[in-house]
């Protein structure tokens, strides 16, 4: 018996050591860069000790390894295989320009979209599927569509801002400026997407530290579906740590609030003002595409609102 048994302890520990070789730096099953600049990983699992610790925390990472490689760069983890990154404009609209026909997302990242914001939107699909939810939206994208939605929104919006920003100013009081432009972000888009006051921005600085169901929901949605692109086991962690409970209950509460307002608006006929009005003057989109195609478009939004604001103050600074 004892025979058999070493046979096969040798057999097991000859194949780990041919993995080894063959893996010696990155997850097993991905094939070598050395063209690529990267940080090194482990034999055979990757670079799964660098990333996964800062999985909630993924976009200052990223920015750290860019500092370290430069703007294109590469690391492997179980269940996502090989990452590449990139951050020059030029490849970036190349990649954009063929997303979801030339470039997959990969089956984590569509994993991830199809939780939320759902799989009949544009993040959640690709293929034939994600050229007919990008038919769905250019309605909204038209430009005198999008440009009178917006500003109807701003219209409403800028003088609240405004007002908030003189009594901050009276009053010399400090506040976070992150916290802000999230807020402000949010209204906006709430407003052009779905024309829902969400009071979450007022014109008391105070606001910004009151607890907001609608920030909240939001906050939760975003914090959990980040952590997942780069856990693989997220699907066993978040049931231990109860993330997975909380997702569901913030999704939940969002959809009801979403599809609430969608069949107001179907029963009313007012098919003016926001994106909804502008995707119902389609009558063959079901209402799960249309839920999808609207909480995309609040979600995405919202990142390029929260952005292009810093950015935008960023480069006036340095007037």
């Amino acid at each position: 018996m004892e025979t058999p048994t070493l046979a096969i302890a040798l057999t097991l520990l000859t194949l780990f050591g041919l993995a080894v070789l063959a893996y010696p730096d990155h997850f097993i099953g991905t094939k070598a860069r050395p063209d690529l600049p990267g940080p090194r990983g482990i034999p055979l699992l990757g670079n799964i000790l660098q990333i996964l610790p800062h999985r909630r925390r993924m976009l200052q990472c990223l920015s750290e390894l860019e500092r370290h490689y430069g703007e294109l760069f590469t690391f492997t983890m179980p269940g996502r295989g090989r990452t590449i990154v990139v951050n020059r404009p030029e490849w970036l609209e190349h990649m954009r320009t063929n997303d979801g026909t030339k470039y997959s997302k990969g089956s984590t990242v569509l994993a991830v979209f199809k939780e939320f914001p759902g799989a009949r939107g544009a993040f959640g699909s690709e293929g034939q599927l994600w050229k007919h939810s990008r038919r769905i939206m250019q309605p909204v994208f038209m430009s005198l569509s999008f440009y009178r939605h917006v500003t109807r929104a701003l219209d409403e919006i800028i003088p609240v801002l405004q007002t908030f920003l003189h009594n901050a100013a009276e009053s010399g009081v400090a506040f976070d400026f992150n916290e802000f432009r999230g807020k402000y972000a949010l209204e906006v888009l709430c407003k052009a997407t779905i024309n829902l006051d969400t009071s979450v921005l007022t014109s008391d600085p105070g606001c910004l530290s009151e607890n907001h169901q609608m920030m909240h929901t939001v906050s939760v949605l975003n914090r959990i579906s980040s952590g997942r692109f780069h856990n693989p086991l997220w699907r066993l962690t978040e049931m231990l740590d109860g993330s997975r409970a909380a997702f569901h209950s913030a999704r939940q509460d969002l959809f009801a609030v979403v599809e609430k307002l969608i069949r107001d608006r179907k029963a009313t006929a007012d098919l003016d003002g926001d994106f909804l009005s502008a995707l119902l003057s389609n009558p063959s989109i079901t209402e799960p595409v249309l839920r999808d195609t609207l909480i995309t478009l609040l979600f995405a939004g919202r990142d390029m609102t929260q952005n292009a604001l810093a950015w935008s103050l960023y480069e006036l600074a340095r007037c």
